[in-house]
């Protein structure tokens, strides 16, 4: 929902208002941000920043089916499985990860959550094998059940608790025979969720912007946030290293623009 979809180079920090403009503006305000693919992409807001590894701005109607799927509440999700759910295993049928032999089972995973047996540890643990594609949620469950969203939930609550994957080396299985059958048309995928309408192409525009203001964030990949170098009131030049990496696993950040602190 912008006047000119387009592909464009700006500096990491850039705020996505700077950028939509750049798009021509917003055709509604009744829209919502959506930040990465339709698949996997998280919801976001024009105040947000671009980092190293965005990959894209969607804008959508805030009624789209993609995302409504991203507003959807835990506590109805899971009263819409425990309702719903028929388990026809077509989540799991189809989850590129269970095809590839890995042991997560949404099917189980929905089932366990739908009949509040929690207490079967394996199967929510498997549930950690989950790369959160969305494919079960977007495309797979005919009564448009949340398997993702409710596994993404357990995900974060093991991880607080210091839970992690048992070991695949352990539970590999074979290849799915009828991997390479199930694979989702492009095409059928795109009219299931509606986008159609907006397939159309983004050039890149050779547009040499510099904004007045950026936001660096010290968080931009996995590993520990970057450790600030510099203070509020320091100048900083184009390229100058602004903050040092943690200890552990993590890099440093560099300035984007020239500008002061």
């Amino acid at each position: 929902e912008v006047k000119m979809p387009g592909t464009f180079k700006v500096p990491i920090g850039t705020s996505f208002s700077d950028i939509l403009k750049l798009a021509g503006g917003k055709t509604s305000e009744n829209t919502k941000v959506l930040k990465g693919g339709p698949m996997t992409g998280a919801l976001s807001n024009e105040f947000d920043a671009v980092t190293k590894n965005t990959n894209g701005i969607l804008v959508f109607p805030e009624n789209h089916p993609v995302i409504m799927k991203r507003m959807a509440k835990t506590s109805i999700s899971v009263a819409r499985a425990k309702s719903s759910c028929c388990q026809c295993r077509m989540c799991t049928d189809l989850c590129p990860r269970h095809l590839l032999g890995m042991p997560i089972d949404p099917s189980a995973f929905m089932n366990a959550i739908a009949n509040g047996a929690t207490s079967d540890t394996k199967v929510i643990r498997d549930a950690m094998y989950c790369v959160s594609c969305g494919l079960c949620e977007m495309y797979s469950c005919g009564q448009g059940l949340n398997p993702r969203s409710l596994i993404d939930e357990f995900k974060v609550k093991m991880k607080e608790k210091g839970i992690t994957p048992q070991s695949y080396t352990e539970h590999k299985n074979d290849v799915n025979p009828a991997q390479k059958y199930r694979k989702v048309p492009m095409r059928r995928l795109k009219e299931r969720l509606d986008l159609m309408r907006y397939d159309k192409p983004a050039d890149i525009k050779e547009i040499d912007f510099i904004p007045k203001r950026v936001k660096i964030s010290l968080a931009q990949s996995i590993g520990l946030p970057s450790v600030p170098c510099v203070k509020k009131g320091d100048t900083v030049n184009v390229g100058q290293k602004i903050a040092d990496s943690a200890n552990g696993l993590s890099l440093p950040v560099h300035a984007s623009i020239n500008g002061k602190v």
